[in-house]
């Protein structure tokens, strides 16, 4: 064992020439391996302040024997979960944390808290939350479960990162494997249902159009100003704000002819810059249920998959998947950091012509009559793939006919970039989105 070297004495210091001396003793420690440090004894005599002395040595020679855990450890566990739980989230206002996140977070921390009787650290067990996860299979979904997880870890991360907590219990508890048994999914819209649901929208039409050429979520949508859009430029595009996005990272979006033609018509002279330009014109989930009743969408389909605002943006990456735009660009336009997200939670694979891929595929003189087919002819034989795709060139939403709601068409979904085999950087009325994207 280390050896602790303590001593006491009063702080000396200069003030206006003269050595001024403190009130109180201050201790001094340092013991080797374990750094240094010095605190005030709140002592104003010698005697008791070696008695403090001769005390702290005791105490600190049982720490590095292992007999009792270091004070600060101590100290964390006599105090109460909660008031651990307001120095976490004050933490995590410090790092500029969303207020809807901290309050997320501190709400799941003190659910557990309730339901598992964690009052204190000592009593924080990975095996407790298990029960207790468990015991909400029924009433939770897993996505949910294992956000309660995530939001318990961190803090306890935390604790453990600032010396507060030996060790994290959670580190032991393994995320709930919900692959498969999502309880809310959502599917891609086809053309005729964008085409319905535009139509009936009326001032909110806008709105339904911008989230699915532009892929945008709901938040980023209704936080745009005007002095983000530039509408006038060779290639308008829209500028997102960090502190808008729910990644915290700015970018700059390309907007189709179509959606420039509306939101012109929405621009009076004057407008104020900073003034939101779909005010009044972004749809509740109450709202879009009516405007999908309207136009004869169902809001679920029979496999239980859901059209809501934000499935739009999956229509969005979807269509950019059949229109062949390359998984590199994809991740780009949708502002994914992780190839994953783009090619499979916002892809809806059954509107993909998987199939209409095989005609692309070279045959091998093995016919049932005799006669050699080439690659060339595989592409007349089987028809439905992106290159024979007709354009579509006609709206009956917005009365536009220049301007569509889609391009291309495949299998009932057409793309918004015409990006194919045969053209590419945007073709006639679909979002141009240059090749440095």
């Amino acid at each position: 064992m280390e050896k602790v070297n303590v001593r006491v004495r009063k702080l000396r210091r200069r003030k206006s020439g003269r050595v001024v001396i403190s009130k109180y003793y201050h201790l001094f420690c340092s013991v080797k391996g374990h750094g240094q440090g010095q605190f005030s004894l709140n002592a104003k005599e010698l005697q008791p302040a070696e008695k403090l002395k001769n005390d702290f040595i005791r105490e600190k020679e049982r720490e590095l024997s292992g007999i009792i855990a270091p004070r600060v450890l101590r100290d964390a566990a006599s105090r109460l979960l909660t008031d651990h739980l307001t120095e976490f989230l004050a933490y995590m206002k410090g790092l500029n944390r969303s207020a809807s996140h901290i309050s997320h977070v501190g709400t799941r921390v003190r659910n557990l808290i309730a339901d598992c009787g964690w009052h204190y650290l000592s009593v924080v067990t990975a095996k407790s939350f298990e029960l207790w996860r468990q015991n909400k299979s029924g009433k939770l979904s897993i996505k949910t479960r294992n956000e309660y997880r995530a939001s318990m870890f961190s803090m306890l991360a935390w604790l453990e990162e600032n010396e507060e907590l030996a060790a994290n219990p959670f580190k032991r508890v393994k995320k709930t494997d919900g692959r498969g048994l999502e309880t809310l999914k959502r599917r891609a819209a086809t053309q005729a249902e964008m085409e319905g649901l535009l139509s009936k929208a009326g001032d909110y039409a806008v709105a339904y159009l911008a989230a699915v050429t532009t892929g945008l979520r709901r938040g980023d949508l209704s936080k745009q100003e005007w002095g983000d859009l530039h509408l006038d430029a060779a290639q308008p595009f829209a500028l997102v704000r960090a502190a808008t996005t729910k990644t915290r990272t700015p970018a700059k979006v390309y907007l189709g002819r179509q959606l420039v033609a509306e939101l012109k018509k929405l621009r009076a002279p004057g407008m104020p810059t900073n003034r939101l330009v779909l005010a009044g014109r972004m749809p509740t989930m109450n709202q879009m249920r009516e405007h999908l009743s309207a136009a004869g969408v169902a809001f679920k389909d029979d496999q239980g998959r859901r059209l809501d605002f934000h499935a739009l943006r999956g229509t969005y990456d979807t269509n950019l998947a059949i229109a062949g735009v390359s998984d590199a660009v994809r991740m780009k336009l949708m502002r994914h950091k992780s190839p994953r997200l783009a090619l499979e939670t916002y892809t809806d694979s059954e509107k993909v012509p998987v199939a209409a891929s095989l005609a692309k595929l070279p045959e091998f003189g093995f016919g049932a009559n005799g006669t050699e087919h080439t690659g060339k002819d595989t592409g007349i034989l089987v028809q439905g793939g992106q290159s024979v795709s007709m354009p579509v060139t006609t709206a009956s939403v917005l009365k536009d006919e220049k301007n569509p709601v889609f391009i291309g068409k495949s299998h009932g979904l057409s793309p918004f970039v015409t990006f194919g085999h045969e053209k590419s950087n945007g073709g006639e009325g679909g979002i141009r989105t240059p090749g440095t994207v």
